[in-house]
């Protein structure tokens, strides 16, 4: 053979060895394709058995997936800044004072008007029953 065929010979053989992953590459690719493929059969055994986590897990994704949308839509349009809602760092919040406990008018706690007239009128009774009694000497 003459040197010319030769000297293309080694080229392309350099070249394949550059192209083709070494042994522990493949090795690698191996291990890794292995253990996606045990990995995928375990998660499969493990919905088929629980299902109920599963879809649970699959529903926390995705409320976590929308929060983050929510959340980065808010900052593309001003309204999160570093953590903090812009208007209280650019000074428009508004303070508003505590009353006093004198200040806070009553407020009725029921939340149906049924016996609260009845209620009252045994209220009122008592009270003007009490007052009648503190006018009277001991």
């Amino acid at each position: 053979m003459s040197d010319r065929v030769v000297g293309r010979t080694k080229a392309v053989g350099d070249s394949l060895k550059v192209m083709m992953p070494s042994a522990e590459a493949l090795l690698a690719a191996g291990a890794k394709f292995g253990a996606v493929k045990t990995g995928a059969r375990v998660a499969g055994m493990f919905v088929r058995r629980h299902p109920a986590v599963a879809v649970a897990t699959v529903a926390g994704a995705g409320l976590l997936w929308y929060a983050a949308k929510r959340r980065s839509a808010r900052a593309e349009r001003g309204n999160i800044e570093t953590g903090t809602v812009t208007g209280a760092s650019l000074g428009r919040s508004t303070r508003i004072e505590a009353r006093n406990a004198t200040e806070v008018p009553n407020r009725r706690k029921a939340t149906s008007t049924v016996g609260t007239r009845k209620r009252a009128a045994t209220a009122r009774a008592a009270r003007d029953a009490t007052s009648d009694n503190s006018t009277s000497t001991y």
